[in-house]
C-alpha cells in the first residue's frame, strides 16, 4: 500500500518520532512506499522563514535530506494537479498546503497519513485517511 504524509507527520517521523501512534507505525511498516512531496518542504520553509516552526537547530535542507535518508519517496505535485484543484469544495478548511496534498490523495487515490482533524470532510470527496 501507498500512502502521503501530511507535513506534522513527516516532521514528526523525523524528529520526534514519540508522537506517532500505533497506527502510524502500523500503516509505515505495512507500506510499500511513503510519499512527501514538494509541497510539504514548501509548507516546511515558508513556515521555519516565518518562525512559526521550529526544527530543533536543523535548517528545512536538513529536513529534505533526512526524509531522503528515512526512505520516503520524495514526489513533485505537478501542474496537473494544482490547476485542477478548483475541483475541490472549500468547506472550512483554506490552508492551501493541506489542500494540495489532499487533493493529490484523492486524485491518486493515495491514503493521506495525518492526525488533522479537518480532512475528514473530505472523505465525501474521496479522500481516504490513515493513521488515526
Amino acid at each position: 500500500m501507498k500512502y502521503i504524509v501530511d507535513t506534522h507527520i513527516l516532521i514528526w517521523t523525523l524528529l520526534d518520532p514519540k508522537k506517532l501512534s500505533l497506527t502510524i507505525l502500523s500503516d509505515y511498516e505495512g507500506a510499500s512506499e511513503v510519499q512527501v512531496s514538494n509541497i510539504n518542504f514548501w509548507e516546511i520553509s515558508l513556515k521555519y522563514k516565518l518562525g512559526k516552526l521550529d526544527l530543533g537547530g536543523l535548517t528545512p535542507e536538513d529536513i529534505f535530506i533526512a526524509a531522503k535518508e528515512s526512505n520516503f519517496t520524495v514526489i513533485n505535485i505537478d501542474a496537473e494537479i494544482t490547476s485542477s484543484l478548483y475541483k475541490l469544495p472549500l468547506r472550512d478548511h483554506k490552508d492551501p498546503f493541506d489542500r494540495l496534498l489532499v487533493w493529490y490523495a484523492i486524485q491518486n487515490k493515495i491514503p493521506l497519513i495525518s492526525r488533522d482533524g479537518k480532512f475528514s470532510q473530505y472523505e465525501q470527496d474521496g479522500l481516504e485517511l490513515a493513521g488515526g
